[in-house]
């Protein structure tokens, strides 16, 4: 009996999600505006949600605006090598640099990217959010272990944005 009820609370707390309001109160403040200002950004093109989970998701909601492993940078963790692309600059390690930098100081970059990126994967996708949200990290891999598990993640922490009504105040502009 005991091994069912382990079973059980393993089962049942598996399709709970991993982030409550407390996450989002526990954010600083430059983290806060961070998350509102990915949410305003993409509010017009109704992904202010998804823009700011991706945003929470990729840089700790700007507190990490480089992984050099990738290599990406700024809030979204555009990737080096496609945002260059994106932009009409040649890829060299130069660029890559003066890039990396300009995403780190110019959130409004990143988020642009970000957009297109979401938008590109989106029309690839026919509409497919679970599919767009794994490409955004995993490109053509979305379908991998990690692109689902990162899809998840991220709608995760989009549920708990509206969940939360973090960004209830802002809504009432639009």
């Amino acid at each position: 009996m005991k091994k069912f009820i382990l079973v059980f609370t393993l089962l049942i707390s598996s399709f709970a999600t991993a982030y409550t309001c407390s996450d989002i109160k526990k954010l600083n403040s430059i983290q806060r505006d961070t998350l509102v200002e990915a949410f305003l950004y993409g509010y017009p093109k109704d992904i202010g949600f998804t823009l700011a989970a991706i945003v929470w998701k990729e840089s700790s909601a700007g507190l990490w605006k480089i992984n050099i492993s990738d290599p990406s940078a700024g809030i979204a963790h555009n990737h080096l090598k496609y945002s260059l692309i994106r932009l009409g600059i040649k890829d060299t390690s130069f660029n890559r640099n003066v890039l990396a930098q300009r995403l780190v100081d110019n959130n409004q970059l990143s988020l642009s990217l970000a957009v297109e990126e979401i938008e590109y994967w989106f029309d690839r996708h026919n509409g497919n959010w679970q599919k767009t949200r794994a490409s955004y990290n995993q490109g053509n891999h979305w379908a991998s272990q990690n692109g689902t598990k990162y899809s998840k993640d991220v709608l995760d922490r989009l549920r708990i944005l509206k969940d939360c009504g973090t960004f209830s105040a802002y809504q009432q502009r639009f």
